[in-house]
């Protein structure tokens, strides 16, 4: 939900009033009751109470009382956030996500996600306890790689060893580079941790999965902030890597060796036979060069999204 309907709306209401974008006093399910938007993890709720501390929420059952009500209701401002009708949009089609077309549309201010992120980020600095900041380098906050594992879920899993090989090649970045290293799976960290660690992230490495949405929550540092995705060799979505593109973060991909951006995948999602399974394959030394250029601000290719 984050990623698609909070995420989309604000989109949404950047567009329509740059200057100083309004917060939202009111969240109005039509078609759903209070149990039914909730996720597994929490988040969705977890994320919007923190964004909009004031926020009310309204469901199925008081839009039928409103209808069959006599009252006339008045909204100084309004955004709709269809999903179905959003599928409409060539680009939404193209890549099987209901923000996609809003991608194309430039944003009025270069920040314009930054008040929803320091939001959020603020109200769960405020509610866990104070941890030591990373190291300052020459007054900039040292860089810092998450690797998100996926070795304990369910489905889409690295292979075994691959996934060691590049855990231990990501602690030899670390000996060798001014940059800090965190291997974490989300499942065992609360939402608020989970967030605290995204929110200080430069660099995200993931297979493929819910996780790299946490991208939402990490400040964007030009030449930087990156999403390195790795793929089943073949296969590919483009979910995290428009959302990575709309925040001005880039965005790569692996096939096991082979590295991937824009144009190099066709639009839409190809999910093919082993895509979700523990068997995708991983490069570490591949992974490793791509890390070290972008920290050494070599020359990357540039990414152009091909939705």
């Amino acid at each position: 939900m984050a990623q698609e309907l909070l995420f989309g709306s604000w989109k949404i209401s950047s567009l329509a009033w740059p200057r100083a974008t309004p917060t939202p006093d009111r969240l109005f399910f039509t078609l759903f009751n209070q149990p039914e938007w909730r996720d597994q993890p929490g988040l969705n709720a977890f994320v919007l109470r923190a964004a909009f501390p004031s926020l009310s929420f309204l469901y199925r059952q008081d839009f039928e009382e409103f209808k069959h009500s006599t009252l006339t209701l008045a909204f100084e401002r309004l955004v709709f956030v269809d999903r179905q009708a959003a599928k409409l949009a060539p680009l939404n089609a193209a890549a099987n996500k209901m923000v996609a077309q809003l991608g194309a549309r430039p944003s009025a201010e270069v920040g314009w996600w930054e008040p929803v992120r320091t939001a959020v980020v603020d109200a769960i600095e405020a509610s866990l306890p104070v941890k030591r900041e990373p190291v300052i380098i020459d007054h900039v906050r040292r860089p810092r790689i998450t690797y998100v594992s996926r070795q304990k879920a369910v489905q889409r899993r690295l292979r075994q060893a691959d996934h060691e090989a590049l855990e231990k090649a990501l602690k030899d970045l670390a000996k060798r580079k001014e940059v800090d290293v965190a291997v974490v799976i989300w499942e065992q960290l609360s939402a608020a941790e989970q967030i605290r660690v995204a929110s200080r992230t430069t660099i995200f490495l993931s297979l493929h999965g819910n996780g790299l949405s946490h991208q939402l929550w990490a400040p964007v540092v030009p030449g930087l902030s990156t999403t390195v995705e790795m793929l089943y060799p073949g296969g590919w979505a483009r979910d995290f890597e428009l959302v990575a593109t709309m925040l001005g973060r880039r965005h790569y991909a692996f096939w096991g060796n082979e590295l991937l951006w824009g144009t190099k995948m066709e639009p839409g999602m190809v999910m093919p036979e082993g895509f979700h399974l523990h068997s995708t394959p991983i490069k570490a030394n591949a992974v490793i060069k791509l890390l070290e250029d972008i920290l050494d601000h070599k020359e990357v290719p540039p990414h152009h999204t091909h939705l």
